[in-house]
């Protein structure tokens, strides 16, 4: 019998690498100042802000290990809320979300706006969101590189280019 306990802090501290490969990542990127907000043990609004030279962004990190990004599932409600409204404040605002997929045979990660999976879910009346609809909707594919012996990290040198024309 498999300990649902044991079985979720395994989940949880892989979720917790997938946020510490990615602002490794940020460390790359000339000029990018990330700021992880701290978790209070309330309603901490996302993981993370990361200051770029044209963007501001509130991000949320997702490890899955399912096929599909499921909103309502893999989200809280006031993340979606502060996502969302941090990406109304202001035109050089977004909330992004950071999905991580990873099953037996893939560890694919993307990047996409709250306001565009919003929009798709939407438009769509979709619950969830798949690697294929994910690729059609152009979202941004982070891929991985050996920085220095046994670290891995995004190459995000392009990122602040690839993501802003998809705010919306």
């Amino acid at each position: 019998m498999v300990d649902k306990h044991v079985v979720g802090k395994e989940t949880q501290s892989a979720g917790k690498a997938f946020e510490q490969r990615l602002k490794n990542s940020w460390c790359h990127v000339p000029g990018a100042w990330h700021l992880r907000i701290v978790d209070a043990g309330s309603e901490r609004p996302a993981d993370a802000v990361l200051l770029l030279k044209e963007l501001r962004i509130l991000y949320e990190c997702k490890r899955i290990s399912s096929e599909r990004f499921s909103i309502s599932g893999n989200l809280k409600s006031h993340q979606i809320k502060a996502c969302a409204d941090f990406s109304e404040l202001h035109e050089n605002n977004i909330g992004i979300i950071f999905i991580n997929f990873f099953k037996e045979g893939t560890d694919r990660t993307f990047a996409i706006s709250i306001m565009r999976i919003l929009k798709f879910m939407y438009i769509d009346k979709k619950k969830s969101i798949s690697i294929d609809e994910l690729e059609d909707m152009h979202a941004t594919e982070l891929k991985q590189y050996l920085a220095i012996p046994y670290e891995f990290v995004y190459d995000l040198s392009t990122f602040e280019e690839r993501i802003k024309p998809w705010k919306w």
